[in-house]
């Protein structure tokens, strides 16, 4: 039976909370790691959801959103940023990444369940943003490589995938460095890649 999709951006996607809670997968799915100079957690609702807006307005610059839908664009106040996190939290899990040192919020990862997901085998397609001043510093490719290992370490997670802009050379160079693989599968300005467990 085919569920539901919604589009947003580059993927079509489950809407994930109802679809988790319909399979039982909710508690699966709590990616929470660190890695040298990162902590990744997800984003939980007893956090200050007016600070959080004030962080995400300065991470979603024109720069970062560019090639994302004309939602994530314009993102100028804090209201506007506070219902930017409602959206994400309507139709995915979204993951804070902060760095260890000073606690600086410094982008965000997207989980969404694909269609091919069932309890002991999930699919998930993600997409991560960083604010502009962590680009080329390693900072792509360190949460990669931590969000591929926990994805291993879960043993019920059976791929990843995430498309990229073919003018984002940057992420392309850090999907293909942490072993993510290119798909057949591309639209004019997207190319897919995945990451098989």
């Amino acid at each position: 039976m085919k569920k539901a999709l919604i589009k947003s951006g580059l993927f079509y996607f489950l809407p994930v909370h109802s679809y988790l809670n319909s399979m039982n997968l909710q508690p699966k799915i709590h990616a929470s790691f660190k890695t040298d100079r990162l902590s990744v957690m997800p984003l939980s609702s007893d956090l200050n959801l007016e600070l959080l807006a004030l962080e995400t307005k300065t991470i979603l610059s024109p720069e970062v959103t560019k090639a994302l839908p004309s939602g994530w664009q314009n993102i100028d106040s804090n209201d506007k940023a506070a219902a930017w996190i409602e959206d994400r939290l309507g139709e995915s899990i979204v993951l804070l990444i902060h760095s260890q040192d000073d606690a600086d919020l410094l982008g965000f990862i997207f989980l969404y369940m694909d269609d091919d997901s069932t309890e002991n085998s999930i699919v998930i397609r993600f997409g991560y943003l960083l604010r502009e001043g962590n680009w080329g510093k390693g900072i792509g490719t360190e949460v990669m490589r931590g969000f591929i290992q926990w994805s291993k370490e879960t043993n019920y997670i059976k791929s990843i995938s995430g498309g990229v802009e073919k003018s984002n050379i940057g992420s392309i160079k850090v999907l293909e460095k942490v072993g993510f693989i290119k798909s057949n599968e591309e639209t004019e300005d997207t190319l897919f890649y995945s990451y098989s467990f």
